[in-house]
């Protein structure tokens, strides 16, 4: 754990700049709240979007993105290959509900530098932001145990590449193949070659399949009436 400082040791260390993207509104501002009393935190900016996040980022330059998995727009596993390709400089941590074994493993391919559950608490959030702000990798004790038994098991299994997982979402909202293609830019023959890496690396053909992955992912929220992330199955 974290050692205790004194606050005036607090008031000379590196203030950690926080830019937060989550879509739950009473959650957000509860970070805010608690994350700017923190003396070695600053939260710079606060998205509740995907494409928000994009927009804001384009202006503010934090130390620290902490990205929930599940948005309305998008997938917080796109939005990290996004950040990480286009800002290598910023460390991405990730506070999600969505913490399924895939999703822990993606976004450690991705380059994540933290990961904890929603479901930990805030001490252990401060932890992990106050840890990554000190260069250091920091994980919840669950996600740490996933990511070494992945290690263990030689990583037989492949994660998806960042490019599939907007395919994959689209493929679990259950639209079609052409629409897909027009949206992300794919030929159609390139939507199925993507589909059959999907199935090649992680064994989901069905479209029941897809979508049981998705979720696992963050990529779509499973409602009783359809697949999202705002219903979109038609």
């Amino acid at each position: 754990m974290t050692a205790n400082r004194s606050p005036s040791d607090a008031t000379q260390v590196h203030r950690i700049r926080l830019f937060l993207v989550e879509d739950q509104t009473l959650f957000a501002s509860l970070l805010v709240e608690i994350l700017s009393g923190h003396p070695r935190f600053e939260v710079v900016g606060l998205a509740a979007t995907g494409a928000e996040a994009r927009e804001r980022l384009r202006v503010v330059t934090p130390d620290i993105v902490l990205v929930d998995l599940v948005l309305p727009d998008m997938s917080g596993l796109e939005l990290i290959a996004e950040l990480m390709a286009a800002k290598p400089a910023f460390k991405v941590v990730v506070c999600s509900a969505a913490a399924h074994d895939n999703a822990i493993t993606m976004a450690f391919s991705l380059g994540v530098h933290g990961f904890v559950e929603k479901t930990t608490g805030i001490p252990e959030l401060i932890e992990v932001l106050e840890r990554t702000g000190d260069g250091v990798y920091a994980f919840s004790p669950r996600v740490s145990d996933v990511l070494r038994r992945s290690l263990r098991e030689g990583g037989r299994q492949q994660n998806l590449l960042p490019g599939d997982l907007a395919v994959l979402r689209r493929l679990a909202q259950l639209q079609g193949v052409r629409e897909i293609a027009a949206e992300t830019g794919l030929s159609v023959s390139g939507v199925y070659k993507v589909r059959q890496r999907i199935a090649r690396r992680t064994g989901a053909r069905t479209k029941r399949e897809l979508i049981d992955l998705a979720v696992r992912l963050g990529l779509v929220r499973e409602l009783s009436g359809g697949v999202g992330p705002e219903g979109g199955a038609e």
